[in-house]
């Protein structure tokens, strides 16, 4: 199974609902750091920057000479007493567009996984900026949008989920997520 997690506006906690889900989740599971904003918040917040990682920048470059699915399970940190690894991602926004050509590729490969009986988590990050993983948005089993209960919060994504399910191919579920106050 695969599961992509995102946001339309704002920051109402997707990389914290992926690191909790991962952490919890019953099953190997690798969580995927794909928010294009850079500055991977698992690698600061989750590990307390005591961790330096190689991550998607890496994955690009074995990408280029074909070794992706070699190279994608050295890439995994593993999470102490739980199922999960991460795939960090990128450090900086600058390095989006460079990573977006991965995304289909990825794809690929972590359907593979998925096939073998390793879930896949994906923290996607906001809709629509510079490099966001739209094929793995996409090519997911589940996407989960999340937003804050507020009206601001809620207009935005009202465009975003009619855009979702549109766009949904066969096998693929597009649903809401409000967190917050008032929830």
């Amino acid at each position: 199974m695969m599961v992509t997690l995102v946001a339309a506006s704002g920051s109402p906690g997707v990389t914290t609902t992926a690191v909790g889900l991962a952490r919890h989740w019953p099953r190997p599971v690798i969580l995927v750091e794909a928010d294009p904003t850079g500055g991977s918040g698992i690698l600061a917040g989750h590990f307390r920057a005591q961790v330096d990682q190689p991550g998607l920048v890496d994955l690009v470059i074995a990408q280029r000479a074909d070794l992706l699915a070699e190279a994608l399970p050295r890439l995994l940190l593993p999470i102490e007493q739980t199922n999960a690894s991460v795939l960090v991602g990128v450090r900086s926004p600058d390095q989006a567009a460079g990573v977006a050509q991965l995304w289909t590729p990825l794809l690929d490969a972590l359907r593979a996984l998925a096939t073998a009986g390793t879930d896949v988590i994906v923290d996607g990050g906001r809709l629509g900026l510079n490099g966001w993983p739209q094929p793995l948005v996409m090519g997911s089993d589940l996407t989960l949008m999340l937003v804050t209960s507020d009206l601001v919060s809620l207009a935005a994504a009202r465009w975003w989920a009619d855009s979702l399910v549109a766009a949904e191919l066969p096998g693929h579920t597009s649903r809401l997520v409000v967190v917050g106050e008032g929830r």
